[in-house]
Order: structure tokens, then C-alpha cells, then sequence
């Protein structure tokens, strides 16, 4: 996938107020499962994890499976457009 293509599904994942507090609330390092994550952004799971994979589509989250769960998290290596957003966000 072109850098175009990726920045363009950042900017777009971006654009959602669900999806900024996911990140929001991750960007101390934290590992959620979608139930947990679900929660906190008050929406049923099923609509939280469509979130979530548009955020791991756009590579501003990962997730990691322990068992039956699956935890996400921001990524190590964070894409620029993150940095920025998360750096006006604080």
C-alpha cells in the first residue's frame, strides 16, 4: 500500500470522535481488550471492534491476542499523523 493510500486512512480514521478517544485513552502505553475498551468509549462491542479495525487498518493501532482475547494497543513505532494528534490532544 502507497504512503498516499495509508495517510489517507489515517486522516479518515481520525475524523470519528469514538475513534480519537480509543486512542485518547491508549496513548499511555495501555493494552485493552475490545469489551474493556468498549466500556469505556460507552458502545456495544460490536460497533467498538469495527473501530478498532479501522484503526488497525490505518496502522495507528495493534492488537495482540493472549488466549481467547485480544488486546489493543497504540504501536511502538507511531505514524507521524498520530504523534500530532496525540500531542494537540494533550
Amino acid at each position: 500500500m502507497n504512503r498516499g493510500r495509508i495517510l489517507e486512512l489515517q486522516c479518515k480514521a481520525l475524523g470519528n470522535a469514538k475513534r480519537l478517544n480509543i486512542l485518547i485513552h491508549l496513548k499511555d502505553g495501555s493494552m485493552e481488550s475490545v469489551s474493556e475498551i468498549a466500556q469505556i468509549i460507552s458502545l456495544r462491542i460490536k460497533p467498538t471492534s469495527k473501530h478498532l479495525q479501522k484503526l488497525e487498518a490505518a496502522y495507528l493501532l495493534e492488537r495482540r491476542k493472549r488466549g481467547l482475547h485480544v488486546y489493543y494497543h497504540l504501536p511502538l513505532k507511531r505514524p507521524a499523523v498520530l504523534k500530532a494528534v496525540l500531542k494537540t490532544l494533550n
